[in-house]
């Protein structure tokens, strides 16, 4: 239009003044922190973390999630906590989102046993976390459901899992999924 920077600051002040032009800013992060907020209230959390994405794709989303909760994670660890896991695709992105070496010194604990759906997800994920921290990795060998009470009364007198089971009091942190099992 061939104008001049001080004839279109007048320009744009003269729309100002008739309302002609409005600015609003919209603020998403105040609606994300009014959630987290809800969340934490409602189910009583200490914290919780929303992650924003522009993908519409499950896998890219899951993967944000998991680096987003790797980098919270390394942030409170400290030696000596007690790390729970279970199974689910998003925790699996939580554990490759960490790097392959941690220097601390702490406990990590499958919470849930296996599946034939599952296959050897919970000992798998439990390996590969401890792993990372250099620590032995407290696998739960159980069934994740079983038939009956008969059943369930004979694995929870077992010894092993006793001892796996000892370690839940301690759980600190829990990485779990929220899905459903199929």
């Amino acid at each position: 239009l061939k104008l001049s920077p001080a004839k279109v600051t007048r320009i744009l002040q003269r729309a100002f003044d008739m309302d002609i032009i409005k600015i609003s800013i919209a603020d998403n992060n105040m609606q994300i922190t009014k959630l987290k907020s809800e969340l934490e209230k409602e189910f009583n959390l200490r914290r919780a973390l929303i992650v924003k994405s522009e993908s519409k794709n499950k896998n890219d989303i899951k993967k944000l999630i998991g680096q987003r909760l790797a980098n919270y994670l390394l942030n409170i660890l400290k030696d000596g906590e007690v790390l729970g896991i279970s199974h689910s695709s998003t925790v699996s992105e939580v554990i490759n989102s960490l790097p392959m070496k941690i220097p601390l010194k702490i406990k990590v604990v499958q919470l849930l046993g296996g599946s034939y759906h599952l296959t050897f997800e919970g000992m798998d994920f439990t390996k590969e976390l401890s792993d990372k921290f250099s620590v032995f990795p407290n696998i739960l060998y159980a069934p994740l459901f079983v038939d009956n009470k008969k059943v369930k009364k004979a694995i929870l007198n077992d010894s092993s899992i006793k001892n796996t089971f000892s370690i839940f009091k301690k759980v600190n942190i829990a990485i779990v999924g929220i899905g459903s099992f199929y």
